[in-house]
């Protein structure tokens, strides 16, 4: 075997390594609630464990999904969406998360429809991964951690803002985020594939998606979609 060939196996195998342990935290979370569900003494609690589940469910789903398109497999299902509901879902799905690892989540969205032709089950892998990578920068013993999320528009495109407040990558490392290899979480406890697979997802769909780092502590992510200009109710 060649030596280009044992690289690529070193390169496949960190790959995997990488992405089952990205899968780990929903599947740790699903497992949990279910150990709950099998021990629930009332109703009401068998339906917020049950509803945790299928939350936690569709969200490996959708990190599959996402690495699909990240890897060019699947090509996005574009419909009219509306964005505040897209947002809404993958929040709910990712609250117990947060919440686990003690993290604040706020959310500032707008009441208005804000429609885009777009896969809504790809915009919610995007968010999946982007909640994350706030959560493991927060990781690090940040004094009353927390994640924002914002949603806005102007007349032509749409703004979904996560913000953290960890201590945030330096300016000189902003052009790496966007790099696979490049990650902060050590071999084998995932890949840097957060930021390269959002990109991926809103280049599909016609935007875009940038980080910075402003006056306050922490970074910003903002991914971008054009809005639907025929602006009719979704389905």
């Amino acid at each position: 075997m060649t030596e280009d060939s044992y690289r690529l196996d070193d390169s496949v195998r960190t790959f995997l390594a990488g992405f089952t342990h990205d899968l780990s935290n929903p599947l740790t979370t699903l497992l949990g609630y279910s150990q709950l569900l099998q021990r629930a003494t009332s109703l009401e609690k068998s339906q917020q464990y049950a509803e945790t589940i299928l939350a936690q469910a569709k969200r490996c789903q959708r990190r599959i999904q996402g690495l699909r398109c990240y890897l060019s497999l699947s090509p996005p299902q574009m419909k009219p969406i509306a964005l505040e509901q897209v947002l809404r879902v993958s929040l709910d799905g990712n609250k117990a998360y947060c919440e686990a690892q003690r993290i604040a989540l706020d959310a500032e969205i707008s009441d208005s429809a804000i429609i885009i032709d777009g896969d809504a089950s790809l915009i919610q892998s995007s968010m999946d991964m982007l909640l994350e990578n706030a959560v493991v920068a927060l990781a690090t013993g940040v004094e009353s951690p927390r994640i924002t999320v914002r949603l806005t528009c102007d007349d032509d495109w749409a703004f979904i803002v996560v913000q953290d407040n960890g201590p945030g990558p330096g300016v000189e490392r902003l052009d790496d985020l966007f790099s696979p290899e490049y990650t902060t979480r050590g071999t084998g406890n995932g890949l840097g594939l957060g930021l390269p697979t959002a990109r991926s997802i809103a280049q599909s769909h016609g935007g875009s998606v940038e980080c910075t780092v402003d006056t306050k502590p922490g970074l910003c992510v903002r991914m971008q979609f054009p809005l639907r200009q025929d602006k009719a109710s979704t389905t």
